[in-house]
């Protein structure tokens, strides 16, 4: 550090050599850590300030003990941010806001300190300071040793012994009280199974009993797999669920979750920073509120602004959770997220689904946070070896939706409750059977289920 310093303003960017005055005190810049969304933050410290200590003659822990005396601990970094290209929409409601936001105590929350306004509605504000790495670069990071240990037994192991199946004894007489009101055609050729394979893409089978991925579709860096990825999600989205939902039972939203806002320390612990502030700034250049707008159907209309502002933060989970488990894209891509399933084909159909149905353009359609938490303790998050399953685009469909969603309703359940399910489908000639099971399997199809296709014939009972 310099000793001629360098005092000026907070909403001023500086060398790591200045000091920043802020309230009427001197801080010294430690470092720079850029710029984000909503402004310029740098690393800080108050050096009239030093750590809490305890009181002369006393001990926290044994008070009868001696105290040791020793140099006085050093004063405890924080971050100091200045709010750049935004304005309050309001700057008293700006005030009494962060100030309700400042006593907000979660464990995964980055705490607000104190805010400085000025006359012009600029804006610089304390927070604390986590010591680590953003969601992305934390998940993306080389395997540990305890991490390569648990990949090794949770791949070794396996889960397939996990699942329930009902038993069917298929010698039991075959249950005719509504029995399908199609006639089998006497002169009909003796009934065969109907495997259309031409869109079927294999692996090279020497790959799948190796366990490896094929280059092409492994983007990711070899130090952090899928399976890799999905270990360390179990550990951090459960954190990152219990902050939601401690902001919403508050009636809060964070309304600006990205990476930079989640940092994780050296323990695995998720800390959140900068909730609640997005949704009272507008752009500096306009009168008008520039955040991003839900698409809004008759449904979601009826949804009151805050649930509107909650549900973005679930879209915005899912843009986290696309971009955690998707290969990195370039930078002219990196908005896109129209198909998990194109740009990561080993990702289970499980966490496909829930990935599309945050991102849902309608906000009424988005799961709420307790549906997420159940699917993610039930589910099996590991790599998928077999490729997915190539169906092409069904024609448009009329009617019986519900029909569908129903079929489909249940076979989500059936990954939670690892039960196998059988649906039959009866029926007159015509009705449309043929053309929903296509949908459906195409609409499966999309979010990484398998596929098998057959056929089985009312003349020949054999089970396909």
């Amino acid at each position: 550090m310099s000793n001629n310093t360098l005092t000026q303003s907070a909403s001023e960017p500086c060398a790591s050599s200045e000091t920043i005055v802020f309230r009427q005190r001197e801080l010294r810049v430690l470092q720079s850590l850029g710029q984000d969304s909503i402004g310029y933050a740098w690393l800080v410290i108050d050096e009239q300030i030093a750590a809490p200590k305890s009181a002369p003659g006393t001990n926290d822990s044994h008070p009868d003990a001696p105290v040791q005396e020793g140099p006085e601990p050093p004063p405890i970094p924080f971050v100091l941010k200045t709010i750049v290209g935004l304005t309050p929409k309001d700057l008293a409601a700006f005030e009494r806001e962060f100030q309700t936001l400042a006593r907000l105590d979660h464990p995964g929350l980055a705490r607000f300190r104190q805010l400085e306004t000025t006359s012009d509605n600029s804006s610089t504000y304390t927070r604390d300071y986590t010591d680590g790495q953003d969601f992305l670069s934390y998940l993306r990071r080389p395997a540990t040793e305890r991490e390569q240990h648990d990949l090794r037994i949770r791949l070794n192991d396996g889960e397939a012994s996990h699942l329930h199946t009902t038993d069917i004894d298929l010698k039991a007489p075959i249950n005719t009280t509504n029995p399908i009101t199609q006639t089998a055609d006497p002169n009909a050729e003796p009934s065969t199974i109907e495997l259309d394979l031409s869109d079927l893409e294999l692996e090279p089978i020497q790959t799948l009993l190796s366990g490896e991925l094929p280059p092409e579709n492994n983007a990711f860096d070899s130090h952090a797999p899928l399976d890799l990825i999905f270990l360390r999600l179990e550990h951090i989205l459960p954190q990152l669920l219990s902050v939601l939902e401690y902001l919403h039972r508050f009636r809060r939203v964070h309304g600006n979750l990205t990476s930079a806002n989640i940092q994780i320390d050296s323990n695995g612990t998720a800390h959140v920073g900068d909730f609640g502030l997005r949704r009272l700034l507008k752009s500096a250049k306009s009168h008008t509120d520039d955040a991003p707008e839900n698409v809004l159907n008759s449904a979601s209309q009826s949804m009151s602004e805050l649930a509107l502002e909650q549900a973005g933060d679930l879209h915005a989970l899912g843009c986290l959770l696309f971009d955690a488990i998707a290969p990195p894209r370039p930078a002219n891509l990196e908005n896109q997220r129209d198909s998990l399933l194109a740009v990561q084909p080993h990702c289970p159909a499980t966490w496909i689904e829930l990935v599309h149905d945050l991102l849902h353009a309608q906000p009424a359609q988005r799961p709420d946070l307790q549906t997420i938490r159940r699917l993610i303790e039930s589910s099996v998050a590991r790599s998928v070896a077999l490729p997915p399953t190539r169906i092409d685009e069904q024609s448009t469909f009329f009617g019986r939706n519900h029909i569908l969603d129903s079929i489909l309703e249940t076979a989500k359940k059936t990954t939670s409750t690892r039960d196998l399910h059988f649906v039959l489908l009866t029926g007159q000639v015509g009705i449309g059977k043929a053309a929903l099971l296509d949908l459906l399997a195409y609409r499966s199809a999309q979010t990484g289920w398998l596929v098998l296709r057959g056929a089985c014939y009312q003349s020949d009972v054999t089970l396909y």
